[in-house]
């Protein structure tokens, strides 16, 4: 069986897994009412969802296909509960088969792998955020610089181009800059950026 490469241990709120799997967060809800999918974990009145789940999402937005509430539930438990096969779908030769009169075959490699490697470049850049009230009032920032993430995020949105980003801030990367991008997005950020002083402790 092929890995979706997540960890049981990294989890995102509901607005984030939206953004990362490009689709709206009413389409997510609309799955959870459906019960074609359901969260990892339940944490003070929220939902937490794997890597495995933004797999499932962007391989059902992709697909081009119409799948029946029932065949998306099956996919969903096969995709995170790493099984061989559900209902009428099957792993064979690392695609997904869905049998029927004329059984259709999906490649989900690419899938599988453009999202653990955006996922990685996620966590690469999200880890360089921090708080701190003497700067910009608290903003999150990038590490080290007075860069406003939501700032970058907000122009890169709005169709700055981005060999201007990088004229603008060469410090920044441009996983940086797609990190900005998603931080505009999901509105408030993904999460609590790490305060500065909790990072002077740490460096003792």
């Amino acid at each position: 069986m092929f890995s979706t490469g997540s960890s049981p241990s990294r989890f995102l709120l509901l607005k984030e897994a939206a953004v990362l799997a490009e689709i709206t967060e009413k389409k997510l809800r609309h799955e959870l009412e459906e019960k074609t999918m359901t969260g990892e974990r339940w944490e003070s009145g929220h939902w937490l969802f794997s890597p495995r789940v933004v797999v499932f999402l962007r391989f059902i937005e992709g697909i081009r296909a119409s799948l029946t509430k029932e065949d998306r539930r099956d996919l969903f438990d096969l995709l995170t509960k790493r099984r061989e096969s559900v209902g009428h779908w099957r792993v064979e030769d690392s695609d997904l088969v869905l049998s029927g009169d004329v059984p259709a075959r999906f490649c989900i490699r690419a899938t599988i792998s453009e999202t653990a490697a955006m996922l990685w470049r996620y966590r690469r850049s999200h880890r360089k955020v921090i708080s701190d009230p003497a700067i910009l009032g608290g903003e999150p920032v990038f590490e080290g610089t007075r860069i406003g993430v939501r700032h970058v995020g907000l122009l890169a949105l709005r169709g700055t181009p981005l060999d201007k980003l990088r004229e603008d801030f060469p410090s920044l990367r441009e996983e940086d800059f797609e990190f900005a991008r998603f931080f505009a997005k999901v509105g408030k950020g993904p999460g609590r950026p790490r305060k500065a002083l909790e990072l002077r402790r740490a460096r003792g």
